[in-house]
C-alpha cells in the first residue's frame, strides 16, 4: 500500500527549520534572515514554556508562516484531543503525538476537519534497544517503529 506525497510548489516551504532556542528573543531575528528562503519552523518544547510563545507563535501564522508544533503531545487521550483541536484552531500546520493506539486516535480525532498533520513518534531519537529494554519495553527501535507506523496509517495520522 503506498501514498503519495505533495512535494510544495515554493522551495521555501520544502524545509523545517528549528527555532530551538532558549527565549524567544533570537527566533524573530532568524526568521527575519530567512525570508524567502524558509517559511516552515518547528517549535518545541524549549520555546513551548518560555515566556511569549504565544505572541511568537501568532506573529508567524499572521506571516503566513508555517508551524511544526514538535510537543510528543503524550496524555490522557481526551487532553490529546484537545490538545490537537487547539493547535488546528490556532493554524499550527504539523504537531507530534506519542502514544499508544489510543492516544494517537485521539489525536487524530482532534485533527478532523482541518489541515493539521498529525505525526507519529513512536520512538523518541533519544531511545536505542538498550534503553528500551532498560525502560520495560521487549521491543526493540525497529520493532516499535513499525508497530507505530501501522497504528498512524490505522489511526488516520499523517506520518
Amino acid at each position: 500500500m503506498s501514498q503519495t506525497r505533495e512535494v510544495p510548489d515554493r522551495i521555501e516551504d520544502r524545509q523545517i527549520v528549528a527555532l530551538d532556542w532558549a527565549t524567544i528573543a533570537e527566533a524573530p531575528a532568524l526568521v527575519e534572515q530567512l525570508a524567502g528562503v524558509a517559511s516552515f519552523f518547528k517549535l518545541g518544547l524549549w520555546l513551548l514554556y518560555a515566556s511569549g510563545f504565544d505572541r511568537l507563535l501568532d506573529g508567524l501564522v499572521e506571516k503566513g508562516k508555517k508551524i511544526f508544533l514538535d510537543t510528543k503531545m503524550f496524555v490522557i487521550g481526551e487532553t490529546v484531543r484537545q490538545g490537537v483541536a487547539r493547535a488546528a484552531e490556532r493554524g499550527v500546520s504539523f504537531v507530534t503525538v506519542h502514544g499508544n493506539t489510543d492516544i494517537v486516535k485521539a489525536a487524530a480525532d482532534g485533527g478532523t476537519g482541518s489541515d493539521l498533520k498529525i505525526l507519529v513518534v513512536p520512538v523518541l531519537t533519544s531511545l536505542d534497544d538498550a534503553a528500551l529494554h532498560n525502560l520495560g519495553y521487549a521491543a526493540g527501535v525497529r520493532e516499535l517503529l513499525i508497530a507505530g507506523a501501522k497504528t498512524a496509517w490505522a489511526c488516520g495520522c499523517d506520518g
